[in-house]
């Protein structure tokens, strides 16, 4: 068996160096051999927690990625269909536009025969509240007629007795 030698100095006031203790090597190496296992079953440990968190961190990145993507092909999906909407709504725009412009072309062609229409209307009415005086008129009329004749009747009988 082999023994080691350690040396530790000594340097208060005399700056010399001497050579102390031996230990036993078959206890010393059984201490280190132990301690040994125990540092790489911890040091095993360490590396395969820290994989473990980084493949758990990659899951968790990749999954915030994946609906980033979802999201984003979403907003797209989204743009798409107002895009197309709002492409439809100026075709139906562009299609009012059109008839509308065609309904005040003829609206100004056939301005003059409204205003036909309204003057032949404006003389109906005059015509109207002419017929209505004129048959006022011949109310009285017939009312003075029929008073003549009620007294023409009178004096007929009074001078037949």
């Amino acid at each position: 068996k082999r023994m080691e030698t350690a040396k530790t100095e000594d340097t208060q006031s005399t700056g010399t160096t001497n050579t102390t203790t031996t230990v036993a090597p078959s206890q010393d190496a059984n201490v280190t051999q132990d301690r040994t296992q125990e540092e790489e079953e911890k040091h095993r440990k360490l590396v395969e927690s820290t994989r473990t968190m980084f493949d758990n961190i990659a899951a968790y990145l990749q999954g915030e990625l994946q609906v980033a993507n979802q999201d984003f092909q979403l907003l797209e999906k989204m743009n798409n269909v107002t895009k197309d909407k709002y492409v439809e709504m100026s075709t139906v725009a562009k299609s009012l536009t059109a008839f509308m412009e065609d309904l005040q072309k003829k609206y100004r062609d056939f301005e003059p025969y409204l205003k036909k229409v309204d003057q032949i209307d404006s003389n109906v009415a005059e015509l109207e509240h002419t017929v209505q005086l004129l048959d006022e008129y011949t109310r009285r009329l017939e009312d003075k007629f029929k008073k003549l004749a009620a007294q023409r009747r009178e004096a007929k009988k009074v001078t037949k007795l």
